[in-house]
C-alpha cells in the first residue's frame, strides 16, 4: 500500500490535488478556490486579554459600548466570545472607562466643530448604538449654537461661488439641500 498524501491545512484535500494557476498568488487562489472557509485563526482569549485590548482601543478615542463590543468580537475572531465581551463591557462601564454619555458629548462637539448639524449628530449616535435618552440629554447639555454654525455655512457657501444669487429659487433649493445633507 502506498502512503496517503498529507492533507491541506485549510481543507480536507490532499496537497497538490488543487493548486494555484501559474502567476496566481496564494491569497487570490484561496479567495477563489476556498470561499467557504474563514482563514483567520480562531483566537481563544481570556477575560484579561480581552479587557486589555478594550483599554487599548479606548486609549485612542471614545467608543460607544456597542461599537466597542463589535470591535472586540472582531479582534477575538469568534462569536463564542459574546458572553465574555459582555462581561468586559460591564466591567469597563463600572470603572468609568467606557461611557455612552461621554461618547455622545465628544461626538456632538467634534461634528459641530466640523460644521455638521444636530440631525447628523443624532443619526451618527444612533448608528453607534447610543440610546435615544442619552442622545437627547447630550444634545440639551451641549452649549453649541446650531444657528451660528448654520449661518457660517451659508456665508461660506455664498462666498465660494461669486455668481450665487440667494433670490433665485434654484439656488435656494441647492442651499437647502446642502444644509439638509449637513444635518440642519
Amino acid at each position: 500500500m502506498s502512503a496517503l498524501p498529507p492533507l491541506c491545512p485549510y481543507r480536507l484535500a490532499p496537497v497538490g490535488s488543487v493548486s494555484p494557476a501559474r502567476g496566481e498568488t496564494i491569497q487570490a487562489f484561496l479567495r477563489t478556490a476556498l470561499p467557504f472557509i474563514d482563514l483567520r485563526p480562531v483566537i481563544k482569549m481570556n477575560f484579561e486579554e480581552l479587557k486589555n485590548k478594550a483599554i487599548k482601543l479606548l486609549s485612542f478615542r471614545e467608543h460607544s459600548s456597542k461599537e466597542l463590543a463589535r470591535k472586540l468580537i472582531q479582534i477575538g475572531g469568534s462569536k463564542d466570545l459574546i458572553d465574555l465581551v459582555d462581561l468586559v463591557i460591564i466591567d469597563l462601564i463600572q470603572k468609568d472607562y467606557l461611557s455612552d454619555q461621554r461618547y455622545a458629548e465628544v461626538l456632538i462637539r467634534s461634528r459641530a466643530h466640523k460644521g455638521y448639524g444636530p440631525n447628523y449628530c443624532k443619526r451618527a449616535l444612533l448608528q453607534a448604538g447610543v440610546s435615544h435618552e442619552i442622545i437627547e440629554q447630550s444634545m440639551q447639555n451641549s452649549d453649541i449654537d446650531w444657528n451660528e454654525i448654520n449661518q457660517k455655512l451659508i456665508n461660506k457657501r455664498s462666498k465660494n461661488s461669486k455668481n450665487r444669487d440667494l433670490k433665485n429659487p434654484q439656488e435656494i433649493f441647492k442651499l437647502k439641500r446642502f444644509l439638509q445633507g449637513r444635518g440642519f
